[in-house]
């Protein structure tokens, strides 16, 4: 519950903040951060295409779905595994850190308000990678303990910790990236469908 509050509560302020100062991209984000130098207009070689017809839904397009799902499922419970343990020597303050920044990145994503059937998957998407982010941090959080016990007690609390870790990795976290890649899959297939 922790590791969610760390997420919920940067993403909200972000989001609430985003909206309030009417901030609809990135680019106007940066420049409200006295980051961003030079005009924000994009000048193209290029004039844009003409409208296209729309794509229907055929098994091409289900078949490239379904591999970017299940690509992006694995890819991310891998990602979540190694971003707990290379935290470990360092107390899981960067799976903390990292938790918060995408936490604040995704909360002023959704404050732009973009009404998009895309941008809407997309924020989903990354919604439920930072739930996934969340539970493993929070998952991980009793390895991190670990370090902190006297040197009798270390290697049988870190036993204990990474048995806890997987069986709540296994039964949470796992479910929620089978979760993330579902989503993968119709953003896939709504982009493909035009």
């Amino acid at each position: 519950m922790a590791a969610v509050a760390l997420a919920v509560v940067p993403a909200g302020v972000a989001a609430v903040l985003t909206a309030n100062a009417n901030l609809h991209s990135w680019g106007e984000v940066a420049g409200s951060a006295g980051l961003s130098q030079g005009d924000s207009v994009a000048h193209f070689a290029y004039g844009p295409a003409g409208p296209t017809s729309p794509h229907t839904l055929n098994g091409d397009i289900v078949a490239a779905a379904a591999v970017a799902a299940v690509a992006a499922a694995l890819a991310l419970m891998l990602a979540l595994v190694v971003v707990s343990l290379a935290s470990l020597p360092l107390f899981g303050a960067p799976a903390v850190l990292a938790l918060i920044g995408a936490a604040i990145a995704w909360g002023i994503q959704v404050g732009f308000g973009d009404t998009t059937l895309a941008q809407v998957w997309f924020a989903a998407a990354a919604g439920i990678a930072l739930l996934a982010l969340a539970l493993n941090t929070g998952a991980a959080l009793p390895i991190y303990r670990s370090r902190f016990s006297g040197p009798q007690r270390r290697l049988e609390s870190r036993s204990e910790a990474l048995a806890s870790y997987w069986a709540l990795y296994r039964t949470v976290v796992m479910p929620v990236c089978a979760l993330f890649g579902i989503v993968v899959f119709v953003t896939v297939a709504l982009l493909a469908t035009g």
